[in-house]
């Protein structure tokens, strides 16, 4: 069974901390875990699934809309039909 880690964050970062995202998803998925994230195709969560598919690892990304949902780099889709 493999395990999943979680990793959510901001939508306006530096340069470096979206390297660092995308190298930290690559880990992961190195490591053998799944990758768990928001939806949206921006920020931290948008670079640690890229970092994530490099690496052939499983991505997951949750949205509350299914209008607000990017599939660009994603495996797996969960859309919750809730609002905020």
């Amino acid at each position: 069974m493999k395990k999943i880690i979680g990793i959510m964050g901001p939508n306006n970062l530096t340069e470096k901390n979206l390297r660092d995202a995308f190298e930290i998803g690559k880990y992961v998925a190195d490591e053998g875990y799944t990758v768990l994230t928001g939806g949206l195709n921006v920020g931290i969560q948008n670079e640690v699934v890229k970092g994530a598919k490099e690496s052939n690892g499983l991505t997951i990304k949750l949205c509350h809309l299914m209008n607000q949902i990017s599939f660009q780099n994603m495996f797996i889709p969960i859309i919750t039909n809730m609002r905020k």
